[in-house]
């Protein structure tokens, strides 16, 4: 089994922002609490104003929260439907939706990752080499961790295959566990 770390291509697609602004506390809700029952649409532009002419992949996003093309949730609605919300936004330049993840697990392996902790605590600041526990993951094909509630989102290989075969632009992975890599390799 393999995870990887969520990205994107940010050099090469624009982003969005929300025309009437944000919070940093709206965007830290996104931490697995559900926002479909208080959602209201809202409306987004690029990021970089003024542009003539943005550009957009399948993945882009909004408030560090994710967002897909309808594209994108078309070709993985299979793999995203029991762990997210799909939050609809407003954009002139095409059918883009916002991707809550729900699904937070407790699956990251303390003991065989690496990681370093804020001062006085054993929250974690940064983590160096990821290890997760299999049982945990197995089934769940895009999620965030306890440790890491409010951003690194996680995905299957099922789930990198699709984006790649469907052949949807803008993502990018970082493979971050092998659960097949020998323990040898994972002291390094």
């Amino acid at each position: 089994m393999k995870i990887w770390e969520f990205g994107a291509v940010a050099e090469r697609y624009d982003s969005l922002i929300p025309v009437d602004g944000y919070t940093y506390e709206e965007m830290m809700s996104f931490d697995g609490r559900s926002h479909k029952n208080d959602w209201t649409c809202r409306k987004v532009v690029p990021n970089i104003n003024p542009k003539k002419n943005p550009k957009f992949g399948d993945y882009s996003e909004c408030m560090g929260v994710l967002v897909f093309s309808q594209k994108a949730i078309e070709k993985l609605y299979d793999f995203i439907k029991d762990d997210v919300e799909i939050l609809p936004l407003e954009c002139d330049y095409g059918d883009f939706s916002l991707i809550n993840v729900t699904t937070i697990l407790d699956a990251l392996d303390r003991e065989k990752s690496k990681f370093e902790v804020f001062k006085g605590s054993d929250r974690i600041m940064y983590v160096e080499k990821y290890a997760f526990f299999e049982d945990i993951v197995k089934g769940h094909d895009i999620f965030k961790i306890t440790d890491r509630r409010t951003s690194h989102i996680f995905v299957s290989d099922k789930f990198v295959q699709t984006v790649n075969q469907s052949k949807l632009k803008g993502f990018r992975f970082e493979l971050v566990w092998d659960s097949e890599e020998s323990l040898e390799d994972a002291s390094k």
